[in-house]
C-alpha cells in the first residue's frame, strides 16, 4: 500500500472494535480494511449507511456536520475522484 497520503479517523472504542474484527476476519489491517471499504464505497457510486443508528451514530453524526460547517469545501466530489482516480 502507498504512503503517500495520511488519514485519521475518529471513532469511539466500540466502533474500533467492531471494524477490528471485520478486518482480522479478512485478514487485514485495520488501516488496510478501511481504505478498500471507503474506496469500494466511492467507486461503486453505491454507499449504504444502515438506518438503525443508535444515539452514539447520531452523536458521531453531529460531530461530522458541526466539523464541515466549520471547514470550507476545497474542491468537488468529482475532482477529488477524478485526482485519486477512483
Amino acid at each position: 500500500m502507498a504512503n503517500d497520503a495520511t488519514m485519521v479517523i475518529k471513532t469511539t472504542s466500540d466502533t474500533k472494535a467492531l471494524i477490528k474484527r471485520a478486518a482480522d476476519k479478512l485478514g487485514l489491517s485495520i488501516s488496510s480494511f478501511v481504505v478498500m471499504v471507503a474506496k469500494n464505497a466511492a467507486s461503486s457510486n453505491e454507499i449504504v449507511i444502515k438506518n438503525n443508528t443508535t444515539d452514539a451514530d447520531l452523536a458521531a453524526i453531529d460531530r461530522a456536520e458541526k466539523y464541515n460547517a466549520r471547514h470550507k469545501v476545497s474542491t468537488t466530489w468529482a475532482k477529488l475522484k477524478a485526482k485519486y482516480d477512483v
